[in-house]
């Protein structure tokens, strides 16, 4: 998933929702299992933004790859984290917490009332058995700076749910074949009396929310296959190494 882009998208949607300090923005855990957090804040004040996307791409390779730079080399180490969070690009800049976790920091936000910076804890689990990645978002923050207020707070109204799972194939006639599979999830609080029923909230706002993933799902093939060519081509001095992630030895459910 390129993070920077779609969650620069679904912070500056929460935001024009509510403009209102508060010590607390959650996101909810993976997918794969019953988001509780979500369910109870889902409510006549809350709209429930569905999207996601799958798309795939075909990644040719040489005939003859050099030992140890294969695509699949890249993906399952730790040379690819720069690709895979954004990084590098749309002023995305990210540290490392350990265990395959990262705090992300999004583009500034310019808005009419303020100024707008999300920061994402994402984490990075690698499964070589089943050829896989997956990035999923474990919190999000908005900070808000609004003109002449000391610093920054966080701001109330979306709950994100958020996970992008990468998988690869040896493809007939060589080289692989990469497919992105992202599912998202956004509740967001609306505004007080709004004079609208929620589905007309809703709908246009989940057809907006898939075209948007489909549009970051196909971007982000194309920033893995670039970053991993230019990986493979540069010398040995210049090039990252490619240290494996300890936790692309394990399996995850």
């Amino acid at each position: 998933m390129r993070v920077s882009r779609l969650m620069t998208t679904l912070a500056a949607l929460a935001s024009a929702s509510a403009l209102r300090p508060s010590p607390i923005l959650r996101a909810t855990p993976a997918l794969s299992r019953p988001t509780v957090t979500m369910l109870l804040a889902f409510s006549q004040q809350q709209a429930l933004l569905l999207g996601g996307a799958t798309v795939s791409r075909h990644v040719g390779e040489p005939a003859r790859e050099p030992v140890g730079r294969s695509l699949p080399d890249f993906l399952l180490s730790s040379a690819s984290d720069p690709a895979l969070l954004g990084a590098g690009s749309d002023a995305v800049s990210y540290r490392r917490l350990g265990d395959g976790r990262y705090e992300c920091k999004m583009p500034l936000i310019d808005m009419l009332a303020a100024t707008i910076r999300p920061v994402l804890t994402v984490s990075l689990e690698r499964n070589r058995s089943a050829s896989s990645l997956r990035i999923l978002v474990e919190s999000a923050s908005i900070y808000v700076q609004t003109p002449g207020a000391a610093k920054a707070q966080l701001l109330q109204g979306a709950i994100i749910d958020s996970s992008n799972t990468l998988q690869w194939a040896a493809a007939d006639g060589g080289g692989h074949d990469l497919q992105t599979r992202l599912e998202m999830r956004v509740a967001v609080k609306l505004p007080p009396g709004l004079p609208l029923p929620r589905a007309a909230v809703e709908q246009p706002g989940s057809a907006v929310l898939r075209r948007v993933c489909d549009e970051q799902c196909t971007s982000f093939l194309a920033t893995v296959e670039s970053a991993w060519r230019a990986w493979r081509e540069a010398p040995d001095e210049a090039r990252a190494p490619a240290r494996m992630d300890p936790a692309a030895s394990h399996s995850h459910s």
